[in-house]
């Protein structure tokens, strides 16, 4: 899937899915993404902590990731400050189990 923001602005998650459960604590994340405008940067998001910053449209990261469900996001800027985000779950040496939303 891709997510777009105003301004044809694009990111992608190639890999690991969402859903998938990854038995080593070593997760590898494919990237792809693109800009209308000047492309800016691409940050990468554990539980919704920046673990890393990129400033190439399409790399692959290796993170280390704690045992457990995470949510891992990719987020794209563009000079102008446009952004697109895409976020998938994770299950680290386990199965994923979404959150539970609170009331």
């Amino acid at each position: 899937e891709t997510y777009q923001g105003g301004n044809e602005v694009k990111i992608t998650i190639k890999s690991p899915s969402d859903g998938a459960q990854i038995n080593s604590n070593s997760v590898e994340i494919k990237v792809e993404a693109s800009t209308e405008q000047t492309f800016s940067k691409v940050e990468l998001y554990v539980d919704n902590s920046k673990v890393k910053e990129r400033t190439d449209k399409t790399f692959t990261e290796t993170l280390t990731i704690s045992n457990g469900s995470h949510r891992i996001r990719a987020r794209v800027l563009d000079d102008k400050g446009t952004s697109a985000d895409h976020e998938i779950g994770v299950g680290i040496n386990e199965p994923y189990a979404s959150p539970t939303p609170i009331p």
